[in-house]
């Protein structure tokens, strides 16, 4: 296997926050230079790795074979400042000079994901000065790659030369799986000269878990952690385009303007849990279809009926007791003046006569003896 030093320069500037990588940059960042350093060390464990923040431009940890090292610095490093590229491979190149072993071969993988600001000119300079040093550098760009596409294109090119191969550039485009995508890229090939990803295609996370289980564990946990966002997302998305998909349900109106009612009707809809249909309307409209109404309106519909009819017999006995009804409640102020209206309908007989016998079902001659009691009843009362 290659026997190699490693400087990994990671971007923790500001635009690190943003969320079009799962779940952020940063934090999708972390895990594919995780990656790396397990891979480094699963090739040839005498692989040393170093870590270096291109915001401002620190050695984070030296040129180490303790990868638990660099991965425990690298999650303390928060986002802040500014990126500058020219002066962080510089540092970096420095780095792979002073390493130990001089027979490990040197290079550079820096994550780009903000804006480069050095010149093009400055950049191809520094790329031929580290490949006549024989440093090779990889050039991971996602986030911001419209703006960083030529420069770091005409860098690596300045790198490779007319025949060289060793510098890459790796494009990542947004929402995908920055660790996936890398494995699959030719940063990583066997001694076959193939991808890592497809020579170790026969195993669930890419090589043997048996090799690394701690990687295999960090890999699995993360997919689990992937797969259950995914699944969420797409129920969101489901929920919200079935109810764009159902229609909008008009919601009946409450006339508030009808006369309010009775105190025991509207109890007994509360105890029943039920309010009452539509299909039950004020007495002189006419009632809605049977064969039109639910089983639940025409229950509801026979108990209003029943009660109404209850209460007007209630009505009728109280009143000929001289008692108040229950939808009248007690009243403690002075009887009401006698209503002269009412008696001289009561003495107009012909007119009532008539108008029951309209009525049908109703003898009126029975409704004027029960007229003439109530009436004699309430002439008794007088003081």
């Amino acid at each position: 296997m290659v026997l190699e030093s490693t400087v990994i320069c990671v971007d923790n500037s500001d635009w690190m926050r943003n969320g079009d990588f799962i779940p952020n940059r940063l934090q999708a960042q972390q895990e594919a230079v995780n990656v790396i350093c397990r891979l480094k060390q699963s090739q040839n464990a005498e692989n040393s790795v170093g870590l270096l923040s291109l915001a401002d431009c620190q050695t984070i940890v030296t040129l180490t074979s303790e990868i638990n090292k660099v991965m425990g610095a690298l999650y303390k490093l928060e986002p802040d400042g500014h990126i500058n590229f020219h002066t962080g491979l510089s540092i970096a190149r420095l780095m792979l000079k002073h390493r130990q072993n001089k027979n490990q071969r040197m290079r550079v993988i820096t994550f780009i994901a903000s804006p480069v600001d050095n010149d093009v000119k400055d950049l191809v300079r520094l790329a031929k000065k580290l490949k006549k040093e024989k440093v090779n550098v990889d050039v991971v760009s996602f986030g911001e790659n419209v703006d960083n596409q030529d420069k770091l294109q005409s860098f690596v090119e300045a790198l490779n030369g007319k025949d060289g191969s060793q510098s890459h550039l790796v494009t990542v485009p947004a929402g995908t799986m920055l660790a996936d995508v890398l494995m699959q890229s030719p940063m990583f090939v066997g001694d076959d000269g193939q991808p890592l990803a497809s020579s170790r295609a026969g195993y669930e996370l890419g090589f043997d878990p048996s090799d690394d289980p701690e990687l295999a564990m960090a890999l699995r946990v993360s997919m689990e952690e992937q797969r259950q966002r995914h699944e969420d997302e797409t129920q969101r998305v489901q929920l919200a385009s079935l109810n764009e998909s159902l229609p909008q349900q008009p919601v009946a109106a409450v006339d508030t303007t009808s006369a309010p009612m009775d105190t025991n009707e509207s109890g007994l809809a509360r105890v029943e849990g039920t309010a009452l249909p539509s299909a039950v309307v004020a007495d002189g409209d006419s009632p809605q279809e049977l064969d039109s109404m639910t089983e639940d309106e025409q229950l509801a519909m026979a108990v209003h009926m029943s009660l109404h009819a209850g209460l007007q017999d209630m009505e009728t006995d109280d009143v000929a007791d001289g008692e108040p009804s229950a939808s009248q409640g007690v009243d403690t102020a002075p009887e009401p003046q006698e209503n002269s209206e009412f008696d001289d309908l009561a003495e107009n007989r012909e007119f009532l006569e008539e108008a029951l016998g309209d009525i049908e079902g109703v003898n009126p001659q029975n409704a004027l003896n029960i007229l003439d009691k109530m009436s004699g009843k309430k002439e008794n009362k007088k003081p």
